[in-house]
């Protein structure tokens, strides 16, 4: 089964906001390329300095001051493979107050 058959990509217009650091380019380029290869458009958002929730704060807010429908936000160290148990539970229930979000704290790092 393909991650897309499980998450209908063009409902969020194909994007997906991730948070990232300085000092990090090999973790964040092997989750941009994966993303972007289930068909994901990829917008980086650096957070150097500051605390995660500062950088989540700023992609929410971004998102409300938006035409946008649905907001999809992760760390830059999160991908799903639909194979691993707490990826299948989150699909079950991704959105939570109108955000889809994906973070360490959900325990889905590749």
């Amino acid at each position: 089964m393909n991650f897309n058959d499980l998450f209908d990509v063009e409902s969020t217009g194909n994007r997906i906001d991730i948070l990232t650091c300085q000092g990090r380019p090999n973790i964040t380029d092997k989750t941009v390329a994966w993303w972007q290869s289930h068909g994901w458009q990829v917008v980086l958002w650096d957070n150097t300095g500051y605390l995660p929730a500062v950088g989540r704060n700023n992609i929410i807010k971004s998102f409300k001051e938006s035409d946008r429908e649905i907001l999809v936000m992760a760390d830059d160290d999160i991908t799903l493979y639909t194979h691993r148990y707490l990826t299948t539970e989150w699909l079950k229930k991704p959105i939570a107050n109108g955000v889809y979000t994906l973070n360490s704290n959900h325990k889905m790092v590749s």
